[in-house]
């Protein structure tokens, strides 16, 4: 069990009574130019990012971001120190969804919940990934992907098999892809900024 803060506050009542506000007050999904399928997210809270990549959700591992017009945050109370900012998470206006950990599938992190949230970094073979994710008995979030090493071809039919098998699954709710520093190898982002070839193929999902 991860310790609880000094003062007593419940983990389980905080999460439940902001999981009830964010129930009453749903988020219209949509990408920044309105083709998304709601799905496709961004794994960090750069503006800029969410709107290259018509992403429609964010999150930071973290309660607190700064705001974006371009898509919905998600809030995460990765552990006992984020309850901390369970106010001001009660007090945000917009949410629909809440991450409670980061790696639910460890044991220090197991809870009750409503969806489950993965990583895959377990290589470029988007056959395995789509067995890997299709084997929970609740609804699917892909909180981090990335095929991570390799030749950039393989990587780059990974990513576009990957983004098929999420677009279509009715398992898999939601996605965002694990992004390297920008102009390194397998990257979304050439070292000017601009979008790579697995950038855009991502991008267009």
């Amino acid at each position: 069990m991860v310790p609880m803060p000094s003062k007593g506050l419940n983990r389980r009542k905080v999460l439940s009574t902001i999981a009830g506000s964010a129930l009453a007050s749903p988020f219209l999904l949509s990408g920044a130019d309105g083709s998304s399928s709601g799905k496709k997210g961004w794994a960090g809270g750069d503006t800029k990012l969410h709107k290259l990549f018509r992403a429609s959700w964010y999150y930071t591992w973290s309660p607190k971001t700064r705001p974006s017009r371009a898509c919905e945050f998600v809030p995460m109370m990765k552990g006992a120190w984020s309850l901390k900012q369970a106010p001001a998470v009660q007090q945000m206006k917009v949410i629909s969804n809440l991450l409670g950990f980061n790696e639910p599938s460890q044991e220090k992190q197991k809870r009750e919940i409503d969806f489950v949230a993965i990583h895959w970094y377990g290589g470029r073979n988007a056959d395995a990934f789509e067995k890997f994710a299709d084997d929970f008995d609740k609804p699917i979030w892909v909180t981090e992907f990335n095929g991570w090493d390799g030749p950039e071809p393989e990587n780059y039919e990974f990513l576009k098999k990957s983004l098929k098998f999420m677009e279509r699954s009715r398992e898999v709710e939601r996605y965002a892809y694990f992004n390297k520093k920008k102009g390194t190898p397998l990257s979304l982002l050439k070292a000017n900024g601009s979008p790579s070839r697995m950038g855009e193929l991502y991008r267009d999902a």
